[in-house]
């Protein structure tokens, strides 16, 4: 069955003042690519009076998606101009109250995040008492491309085609309809595929296995509590489900399965319908999707890859979002990560334009890569140690397993938001708290485990033989 979920209006990128003509094309920024981080950065730069272009070849409205957002996400918004109590009035988002996390080894058995007493009272004290959303990313889009468009930041529906380097700094952006873009300072935005570092040849260490997506859109009413998190231990690594509703009626549903877990079931199963059916029904709550699921039902699919970059800028030019980093899609810390990098980057620029300078700041480039190469790191660390390979829901609790990976990205997120070093005895401070915390979660995951083992702990709501029976299918 076909869902088809509000239309949004689709500006048109060649009414964004994107005409052909003759001369030079010089911007004091460009920006390539027109994602979440690309766009808050154009915003606020251009909001500044700077002549921003941003080169986006999809037109905006077209990503169809349920994103869940953090509780730092409103906060970024809420800079841009944007409410998000607005957009669900609107209809372009629902309220997430928390997230909803069960296993398909623990039948009945939930981990209920964000809903306690105590939690609420905690996220008064650090100012973070508003709500957050699950947004639909066909809709907000179109809002935050309008934000970058009416600040005046001009638009050129294109792809880059090629980054002419001068050393180790861009030239231009030269892109597939002939045209050639300059500027005083470049900014790559275009995600996973990362058109700078791979000019530049730089690397990036990737922690954990590739992770293919497979997703669709259902007809199904919600129930307001927030974003539906169902995990299962049946394959070689930990897969999991988002339900994530982007209205009332709607809902948005994509399994998470290691690259080579979904080699070995495409090989046995066939077809995406099938992988996306079987991992579905490994969980109870998740039959009302059987009969949904026809010939006709379109599904997307992609992979994703946690990772940090050995670099994310060079003397006139950064890296934001994924162009530099990935964070775990199950922590619904992606979003914020892009808003963030792309407000810090645009404090770079914007400072360096400000002073004329031939580079962006030194330090300041230092600051940004460590600083967020230190929480990407550890937070898909924790997540790859606890969750992917650690087991301690099998030993202790499901809660138990959530809440210590939940603790530690909250509170570190929340760090980033509020904190950005200054001087370079403020960044070895920071970099010194995440290598403490590193530390802490492998010695946390060993001791709990041992302990286990010694005592012959066992979660009673753990049920092995299903893992066991699903683990044999697969």
């Amino acid at each position: 069955m076909q869902v088809q979920p509000p239309q949004p209006t689709q500006p048109s990128m060649e009414d964004a003042g994107a005409r052909p003509e003759d001369g030079p094309l010089h911007f004091d920024v460009a920006v390539a690519g027109g994602g979440v981080g690309g766009l808050a950065l154009a915003t606020r730069l251009a909001r500044e009076g700077r002549r921003v272009a941003v080169v986006e070849r999809a037109e905006p409205g077209t990503f169809r998606v349920g994103e869940s957002l953090d509780w730092e996400a409103p906060v970024f918004l809420a800079r841009l101009g944007f409410d998000v109590e607005r957009w669900v009035a609107e209809g372009k988002a629902t309220f997430k109250g928390g997230a909803v996390v069960s296993n398909a080894a623990q039948p009945g058995v939930r981990a209920e995040i964000g809903f306690s007493a105590p939690f609420r009272a905690l996220m008064t004290l650090v100012g973070r008492a508003s709500p957050t959303i699950h947004a639909n990313r066909e809709l907000v889009d179109v809002d935050l491309f309008e934000a970058a468009r009416g600040a005046g930041a001009r638009f050129f529906r294109a792809k880059v085609r090629a980054v002419e380097r001068e050393g180790d700094r861009v030239g231009a952006l030269l892109l597939d309809d002939g045209r050639r873009l300059t500027a005083a300072y470049y900014v790559d935005a275009t995600g996973a595929a990362a058109l700078f570092r791979r000019a530049f040849g730089i690397g990036q260490d990737e922690i954990g296995p590739r992770k293919v997506v497979v997703r669709a859109r259902f007809p199904h009413a919600y129930d307001g509590l927030g974003t539906r998190i169902r995990t299962d231990d049946t394959l070689s690594e930990a897969a999991w489900i988002w339900d994530i509703h982007v209205s009332d009626g709607v809902t948005d549903v994509g399994i998470v399965v290691a690259e080579r877990d979904f080699a070995a079931l495409r090989k046995r199963l066939g077809s995406l319908r099938a992988i996306f059916l079987h991992q579905c029904l490994k969980h109870d709550d998740l039959a009302w999707i059987e009969p949904l699921v026809t010939e006709d039902t379109e599904l997307w699919t992609c992979s994703f890859q946690n990772m940090v970059s050995h670099g994310s800028s060079g003397p006139n030019w950064i890296a934001v979002g994924e162009a530099a980093f990935v964070v775990d899609a199950i922590l619904s810390s992606g979003f914020t990560m892009s808003l963030r990098t792309g407000f810090r980057a645009a404090d770079l620029v914007s400072e360096a334009l400000r002073k004329g300078a031939p580079q962006l700041s030194r330090l300041g480039r230092r600051i940004y890569h460590e600083k967020t190469r230190a929480q990407v790191r550890t937070i898909d660390g924790l997540i790859d140690v606890l969750w992917y390979r650690g087991r301690l829901r099998e030993h202790y609790s499901l809660m138990m397993n959530v809440v210590s990976i939940l603790f530690f990205n909250f509170n570190l997120n929340h760090l980033h938001t509020r904190w950005t070093p200054r001087t370079r005895l403020e960044l070895a401070a920071l970099l010194a708290l995440h290598g403490a915390i590193d530390r802490f979660a492998r010695a946390y995951d060993r001791t709990l485990h041992a302990l286990a083992r010694r005592r012959g702990l066992r979660n009673p709501n753990f049920a092995p033989a299903l893992a066991r029976e699903a683990g044999a299918e697969a």
